[in-house]
């Protein structure tokens, strides 16, 4: 198993095709066996678009926060993109469960958890 990281090229994310091209890319390497780390390093903000299209559509496509947290880790977000992309993942996954209270929750620790377990992967 090798670990693939995924860099975006650009400081500010906000196409959601940008999104949809990055996540395909990303379900094949993790359909490959490979573990997954997306670095945002060089991220300055975030559309919720964006995160709602790569994180939020991986998140439903992996089985929910479980499954996210367990294959894919969020390398270097600023607080700001991280609140993004947990507000994207409470969204897209509220909307698949209808479960909300559970959801915020699961969303917030999910994206947190991801941030801080960029030792795990990569």
């Amino acid at each position: 198993m090798n670990c693939i990281a995924f860099t975006p090229e650009y400081t500010d994310l906000s196409s959601r095709r940008l999104a949809s091209g990055l996540r395909h890319d990303v379900v094949a390497s993790l359909r490959a066996g490979d573990s997954v780390a997306i670095d945002l390093l060089r991220v300055e903000s975030i559309s919720e678009s964006y995160a709602d299209e790569l994180f939020g559509m991986l998140a439903v496509g992996l089985g929910g926060i479980d499954g996210f947290v367990q294959k894919v880790s969020i390398l270097h977000a600023n607080k700001h993109v991280l609140r993004v992309i947990a507000r994207a993942l409470k969204e897209r996954l509220e909307k698949e469960s209808g479960n909300a209270a559970r959801i915020q929750i699961q969303a917030l620790v999910a994206a947190k958890h991801a941030h801080q377990s960029k030792h795990r992967h990569c």
